[in-house]
């Protein structure tokens, strides 16, 4: 169980070149995590349909920020918890920004250890064969 001790938005534009928010969430054991809404071609009746973010019943900005302030910030969550919060109110915040907040709450509570990079090694294909190659028979 980790303590959530802030979550905030930050407009952002996705692939679409749409605005949508990316949401970071905080924990007092030092993590943080970021994720922004996913987008796809095909949108659900309970997402963001406009680029104003506003459809009937739908929080967003500042209002969808008041509610998790009131209802998450300051207790304790874990994985499942937090996500069936979240699926509770599907209907008030819409499931792309549920899957966003919970890939954020992921990622802030499992953080990953930065991996050391290593140079990459050349690979160089010296003998062209096979009859896929495009080469010429002698």
């Amino acid at each position: 169980m980790e303590l959530m001790t802030g979550v905030t938005a930050t407009r952002v534009f996705n692939s679409h070149i749409r605005a949508t928010d990316e949401f970071t969430i905080r924990l007092a054991a030092g993590g943080v995590g970021r994720a922004a809404p996913s987008y796809g071609e095909t949108i659900g009746i309970h997402e963001d349909q406009s680029s104003t973010g506003t459809i009937s019943g739908l929080l967003t900005g500042s209002a969808l920020l008041d509610l998790l302030a009131a209802e998450a910030v300051g207790r304790e969550w874990d994985q499942a918890s937090w996500d069936a919060w979240l699926a509770k109110h599907f209907d008030r915040i819409g499931r792309n920004n549920a899957s966003a907040l919970s890939e954020a709450y992921w990622t802030a509570a499992e953080p990953v250890p930065p991996v050391r990079a290593t140079l990459p090694h050349l690979v160089l294909n010296i003998v062209n064969g096979g009859e896929h190659a495009y080469t010429t028979r002698f």
